[in-house]
C-alpha cells in the first residue's frame, strides 16, 4: 500500500501545472517561472498526505528523476532515484542554475553536502 502511496504522487504531479520552462528571455538572461520552493521534508510513507493536503492544493509541481541518491540510509523497496531532502534542494539549486542563471556553475552550493556526505563516509 505504500508503494501506491508513492506511485500516487508522482502520478498527481506529474498532472499538476508543471513550471513553464519556456525559455524566456530577459537581457541575455532566462526568466525563472516561479517565486518561491517548498520542498516537502518527511518521510516517503507521509509524502503522499503532505502531498495531498488542501493548502499545497494548485502549486506547481517538480519531480527530480535524473538523480540517484547517495543517502547512506537507503529507502527499501524505493527506486534509488528517491533523494534525501538536502540532495533534492541541492539538485534542485544546481539545476535553477544552469537554466536560469546562465554563467558556469562556480561550487557555490556544493557545502549543502558537506555533512551529508561526511556522514555517508562513517
Amino acid at each position: 500500500e505504500k508503494d501506491t502511496e508513492v506511485e500516487n504522487v508522482e502520478e498527481q504531479c506529474e498532472k499538476v501545472r508543471e513550471p513553464p520552462l519556456k525559455k524566456q528571455r530577459t537581457d541575455e538572461r532566462l526568466s525563472t517561472p516561479f517565486d518561491r520552493v517548498i520542498f516537502i521534508d518527511s518521510t516517503w510513507n507521509q509524502t503522499y498526505r503532505i502531498f495531498n493536503d488542501e493548502r499545497l492544493k494548485g502549486l506547481q509541481c517538480v519531480i527530480l528523476k535524473d538523480h540517484v541518491t547517495h543517502f547512506w540510509r537507503h529507502q527499501r523497496d524505493k527506486p534509488d532515484t528517491f533523494l534525501a531532502t538536502v540532495e533534492a534542494i541541492y539538485y534542485f539549486l544546481r539545476e535553477h542554475h544552469d537554466i536560469f542563471v546562465g554563467t558556469a556553475y562556480d561550487g557555490r552550493f556544493d557545502n549543502l553536502l558537506y555533512f551529508f556526505s561526511f556522514m555517508f563516509q562513517i
